[in-house]
């Protein structure tokens, strides 16, 4: 493998703040016993001293099916606390069939066809989709005006209301929340849009009816945009939907690597990669980070013509790179990015 190029200090500031947030080793113990393994050693680790940190109680189905796939013993306690988990989570994934399935048909009646995003694609790479926790749906649609006029379809045929005046977040009244958005990903992921995907799709049958979802390479692309947008939270679920995403992003290599070469796009990718490579049984990342360093031109080089161009626009390097938070770090991130 070549040896790692000298990257600026500017070029490895922005590789940080667009790196997801690596667990502690509490929250990396869980998150590899939740997981599927080769053996059961992270289970192991796990039962001689367990617990759920907070921000992983999204995970406890997984753990469960996890667990129940081993002969090893859990305390009857456990069982029970997990059983229960499992049982939300099942009913949880039957109240979004409910308002999901209805809104594919409604769409589909109106001839519109949208990219089903979030936690529910992320879904379909799971060994069952009631295992991710989730409570968000995104739509992307190919135009505005079709988003706008999907919004207006939910909302006369289906028990959605808008809420916000631009009709793009949608509330059911079951209580969940529906994202549409038009073209592409928000600023500064623009690059990841309606029309790179919606060739490379994936047809996905939603209780009986046909929605289509990115293909796993695009998905990981996605994906690293939400770990980056959780960074500064302690959501850990992305590391879950990057291990169930990897091995069918791997068989796509040459779709992968294009992702990882964007700017901005190919540095989240490569920290996510990271991330998960630092967990227990992470060699499949490691070795997917391994390949794309080696066989595919790194984003720093086009990075650093991208600060550049910032620093002469706005005159303010630092402005973007010592932003605190993340609202500031993406506005700047987005003026960076569409000025060239």
């Amino acid at each position: 493998m070549k040896p790692a190029a000298a990257v600026s200090p500017d070029v490895q500031r922005l590789r940080e703040m667009l790196a997801p947030r690596i667990p502690d080793a509490e929250e990396a113990q869980f998150v590899a016993a939740a997981l599927p393994q080769p053996d059961e050693a992270a289970q192991r680790r796990w039962l001689a001293a367990p617990d759920v940190p907070s921000n992983a109680v999204d995970l406890q189905a997984l753990l469960h099916h996890s667990l129940l796939h081993t002969a090893l013993p859990l305390p009857a306690e456990w069982a029970r606390r997990l059983a229960t988990a499992s049982l939300v989570e099942e009913r949880r994934a039957a109240a979004i069939d409910t308002l999901l399935g209805p809104a594919l048909t409604c769409l589909r009646r109106q001839k519109l066809a949208p990219l089903l995003l979030g936690g529910r694609a992320f879904a379909a790479a799971y060994p069952h989709p009631a295992l991710r926790h989730t409570s968000e749906q995104r739509l992307l649609f190919a135009t505005a005006a079709q988003r706008a006029e999907a919004s207006a379809a939910l909302c006369r045929d289906l028990p959605f209301r808008p809420k916000d005046r631009t009709g793009r977040q949608l509330l059911h009244e079951g209580g969940f929340p529906l994202e549409l958005v038009a073209s592409t990903l928000p600023p500064p992921f623009a690059q990841i849009s309606y029309a790179a995907m919606w060739p490379r799709r994936v047809p996905y049958d939603w209780r009986g009816e046909a929605v289509a979802v990115p293909n796993p390479a695009d998905a990981l692309a996605v994906l690293a945009t939400d770990a980056v947008r959780a960074a500064a939270g302690r959501d850990l679920r992305w590391l879950a939907d990057a291990w169930f995403l990897l091995p069918g992003a791997a068989a796509m290599p040459d779709a992968l690597a294009a992702w990882a070469t964007e700017p901005i796009v190919g540095l989240a990718i490569h920290g996510l990669l990271r991330s998960l490579a630092a967990l227990p049984g992470g060699r499949i990342a490691q070795t997917r980070l391994e390949t794309l360093s080696a066989a595919s031109a790194a984003p720093e080089p086009r990075l650093a013509d991208l600060l550049d161009s910032c620093a002469r626009l706005i005159g303010r390097r630092r402005t973007l790179l010592s932003a605190r938070h993340w609202p500031t770090r993406l506005h700047w991130l987005f003026r960076l990015a569409r000025r060239r």
